[in-house]
């Protein structure tokens, strides 16, 4: 947000510098000024007014040395032409000048700051406005606020709050809106969020445009934020009532939805959502993910299918093969797996590959992908004791043996596989339990 506010901050800037160049602005000269140094300055005046800014710098150059003194409007008037020529080192030179000639010149401390500003030295332009509010006969409640959003810049906030807290004091009424996200941003560097969440909601409330939709977002986060989920909810379904083809809205009420575990509602909402904009990767799964977890395989299928050929990876794979297997379409699970599988290794799937094919009583097949699972050594044992319960009921005795006995040399799959060996020579003629 402060990068925002700075260019807010130079765009007001550059319509408010004071210049002697534009009449009234110069004439708080406290002592008649001498006629030479209104001539000349009103041919300086002549020559910007034409853009011969060289021209008018150098007359005011001339009449300096030809005098052999100066005038503190002459030193101010040459600092606006550096100004106006983006010479901001030279214009803070002209301008410091004017101030050690009138240290109570408000127009040169405010053109001051605006050029330390541009200049990057914050903390220094924060302070210039502030004398410039100070030395003013009638002061302005905007140069309180330049100097807080300077503040904000330099990374001062603490300075900066001080600085807003005057101005809220003493201009309360005179507090523009376009204000108060400085405002906010002080207090949340100063990590007082809960001071800044009144603020933003009178932002949500009151901003127009784009500027609203932003900070009706920055409203539900920091509802999230400072754990306020009911505040959050009813927020969000305020926003889909009034805003209802807004898709962000009703993403933010199934994320909340979702934070309160109401699983239903927001999948409800997400399909709305999904009606209104096109969903990527993340929320494409999300939505599958939902599906599932309400209980509705059959749709959770068809979003994981998207997912499966639009950008397949082994976790969605495995999600589409579970859904498949809930809905009893093993055979497009099998052939979902097989098709992963020649691209890029799984073991997941691969024991998965396993389960399907016994389930589909693909026996001699799914021994072969069992032992093959028996290269992952998180599962050697467990994968030799079912490639041997697959070869048994292929009634292939002498592979099945030779499974369980591996098996048995596992602890966890010690006691199952010696039982199976057991059974195995009580009936060797039988193909299996």
């Amino acid at each position: 947000m402060a990068g925002y506010l700075k260019i807010a901050l130079i765009a007001v800037l550059s319509l408010l510098v004071l210049s002697l160049f534009d009449g009234p602005a110069g004439a708080t000269d406290k002592q008649p000024l001498p006629l030479s140094v209104q001539r000349v300055l009103f041919e300086a005046q002549t020559m910007v007014g034409e853009k011969r800014y060289g021209d008018a710098r150098r007359r005011l150059e001339d009449y300096r040395r030809e005098k052999e003194r100066t005038h503190y409007l002459i030193e101010f008037s040459l600092g606006d032409i550096r100004l106006m020529t983006k010479a901001y080192a030279q214009a803070a030179q002209a301008y410091r000048k004017a101030l050690k000639l009138e240290p109570d010149f408000a127009p040169a401390w405010m053109n001051l700051g605006k050029t330390l500003y541009e200049l990057g030295d914050y903390p220094a332009s924060a302070d210039c406005f502030h004398r410039a509010y100070r030395t003013a006969a009638d002061p302005h409640p905007e140069r309180l606020y330049y100097s807080a959003a300077a503040y904000l810049m330099a990374e001062m906030p603490q300075q900066g709050l001080a600085v807003f807290t005057t101005l809220v004091e003493t201009h309360a009424t005179d507090i523009k809106l376009e204000w108060k996200p400085t405002l906010v941003q002080l207090y949340l560097d100063l990590e007082k969020a809960r001071e800044a969440l009144p603020v933003i909601e009178e932002l949500a409330a009151e901003s127009t445009g784009s500027q609203r939709m932003q900070w009706q977002e920055t409203l539900l986060g920091q509802y999230l934020l400072l754990g306020k989920t009911d505040q959050a909810l009813a927020y969000a379904r305020e926003l889909t009532r009034t805003a209802p083809t807004v898709p962000r809205w009703w993403k933010a009420r199934s994320h909340i939805l979702l934070q309160q575990s109401d699983h239903e509602m927001a999948l409800e909402a997400l399909m709305i959502y999904a009606k209104l904009t096109d969903l990527n990767k993340t929320e494409q799964r999300l939505l599958a993910d939902l599906n599932l977890q309400v209980g509705i395989p059959s749709r959770a299928a068809h979003y994981y299918r998207d997912l499966a050929n639009d950008a397949p990876d082994a976790e969605v794979i495995t999600r589409l093969a579970h859904t498949l297997r809930m809905i009893d379409r093993p055979a497009e699970a099998l052939e979902q797996i097989d098709r992963f599988l020649k691209s890029q290794p799984s073991p997941n799937l691969l024991w998965m590959k396993g389960e399907l094919l016994y389930e589909m009583k693909r026996y001699p097949a799914a021994a072969d992908t069992f032992r093959l699972c028996t290269q992952d050594r998180s599962q050697t044992g467990r994968a030799w004791l079912m490639a041997g319960y697959a070869s048994w009921r292929a009634q292939d005795l002498l592979s099945a043996k030779e499974a369980f006995k591996r098996a048995s040399t596992y602890p966890e799959q010690k006691k199952s596989a010696l039982a199976a060996l057991k059974a195995m020579e009580a009936a060797p003629a039988e193909s299996g339990s």
